[in-house]
């Protein structure tokens, strides 16, 4: 069976948000691997993640940068190998906290770390004596896929390790860091070096290995953006389901990823009533009057406007909330104080909405179509979502086509969310046919979510759009 392997090399992770981002060292870096295996899950056709090289800047402290990095990949949906470089910032004890085998077996093949001394000629014959001296030799029918993580110092003989020899030694690829010796060197047949993450425009490799003697196919991705966009769902402290969003961290990011403009559209009803009173949905019938001392509006107010003086990339926003009596959660001063709104169906009567549910369909058009023609809202925030939570359940296909037509009829853009989210493709290529315009949003909760938005265009791609990215999305700047 074919097996496809995600590769990262030299993340150079700090924590020290003082480091300024270099070759040597990436404060964003955690924030960076976190949003990566995000959208390795989202992706659901990666066998194995592969993380080699220097894992950590050289002067870091090992303990709680692993630590934290064991957290994000402990979060992934698929097996992790880690190949620290020999004598690096946390290798000894990256192999620890990670585990000492330096191999993983998957669908006939055999994924397999050695040290190899990168101040050694790399040859057939020295790289089977490494794997040879390596612990648990590999069964001879797999075929492996070698990793060198520190890098090495290439062959002068150019055929070295063509495909056909390679073969013969029951190798399907050998990767590798790009060491300095090779940074003006051509590329390699048969030699698989990675760029340094740590580096802009931080990026991995996909390699997809078949059966039998085929080459590996090779895709490399970037997590910066191709393009400057802006984000145009994004959450503050405000919000009561905030985890680590912090105005000076999101600037950095967007320096980082390409972002030229952030959304700050907190919930509406998250700053009129309490905690107990929103997600309880005891606000959602209309009756509950808003208490004073859960009213936050003006402390929004003054927040949005410190974050324009801070970063004019910042955009004032809000994302609306609507109850079952069709009211919506936001008076003169709020919608006076913000530019760009989103709508969105957070709640319905029933605890678990299902296409089929009597009355569940009827509720959530009425409401969506009182956002869509309230004049109020630019974006239609997570179509569906009160139906499908994380892509589980059903979406109401029987309604699409309406939607699509007051989107259009209003000019109001449909938004791709993927935060506990998966948009629908049959929607949203509907969308793209009517000409509706397509609103990313990446909902931030967390900083690493800031204008995440590989899912996105992935998904776009996907569904078969293949022209310029700014003859469809509002988020490009004109």
């Amino acid at each position: 069976m074919p097996i496809k392997i995600a590769l990262v090399a030299n993340p150079r992770i700090t924590l020290n948000p003082e480091s300024s981002s270099s070759r040597q060292a990436c404060p964003e870096a955690i924030y960076l691997l976190r949003r990566l295996v995000e959208y390795l899950g989202i992706r659901e056709d990666v066998d194995l993640l592969c993380i080699i090289g220097e894992l950590l800047a050289p002067a870091e402290e090992p303990q709680p940068a692993l630590t934290a990095l064991k957290a994000i990949l402990d979060k992934a949906s698929f097996p992790v190998l880690m190949a620290p470089a020999h004598g690096t910032a946390g290798a000894e004890l990256c192999l620890e906290i990670f585990g000492k085998e330096m191999f993983r077996d998957l669908n006939g093949f055999r994924v397999q770390a050695c040290d190899f001394p990168p101040e050694k000629e790399l040859s057939l014959d020295s790289l089977q004596a490494a794997l040879d001296a390596a612990a648990s030799p590999s069964p001879a029918a797999r075929k492996r896929v070698v990793i060198l993580p520190t890098g090495i110092r290439p062959t002068t003989h150019p055929g070295a390790f063509s495909p056909d020899v390679l073969s013969a030694h029951n190798i399907a690829a050998i990767v590798t860091a790009r060491s300095p010796a090779m940074a003006d060197e051509p590329n390699l047949a048969g030699i698989e070096a990675l760029d340094d993450f740590s580096a802009t425009p931080y990026s991995f490799a996909l390699l997809s290995l078949a059966d039998g003697d085929q080459a590996p196919t090779r895709q490399d991705i970037t997590l910066r953006l191709p393009l400057p966009l802006r984000d145009l769902h994004t959450h503050s402290h405000f919000a009561y389901c905030n985890d680590d969003l912090d105005l000076a961290w999101e600037s950095r990011l967007m320096d980082a990823v390409n972002l030229s403009g952030t959304a700050i559209t907190e919930h509406s009803g998250h700053l009129v009533f309490s905690q107990k009173e929103y997600w309880g949905k005891l606000w959602y019938s209309g009756t509950l009057p808003q208490s004073p001392q859960h009213n936050r509006k003006a402390a929004y107010r003054d927040f949005l406007a410190r974050a324009a003086k801070q970063d004019q990339r910042f955009q004032p926003g809000l994302e609306i909330d609507i109850d079952l009596t069709g009211r919506i959660i936001a008076d003169k001063d709020l919608l006076e104080a913000t530019r760009f709104r989103i709508g969105a169906v957070h709640f319905l009567s029933m605890p678990k909405p299902a296409p089929d549910t009597p009355g569940a369909v009827e509720e959530f058009m009425r409401l969506t179509e009182r956002l869509i023609t309230s004049g109020l809202i630019q974006a239609l925030a997570h179509p569906f979502r009160v139906f499908s939570w994380d892509g589980a359940g059903e979406k109401p296909t029987r309604v699409f086509n309406r939607i699509v037509k007051m989107l259009k009829k209003h000019n109001i853009a449909a938004e791709i969310n993927f935060h506990h989210n998966r948009p629908d493709p049959v929607f949203t290529r509907k969308c793209l046919d009517a000409g509706v315009k397509i609103s990313l949003g990446s909902d931030a909760h967390s900083l690493y979510e800031l204008g995440a938005f590989l899912p996105h265009l992935h998904f776009l791609r996907e569904i078969g759009y293949d022209g310029d990215w700014r003859d469809i999305l509002i988020n490009a700047e004109p």
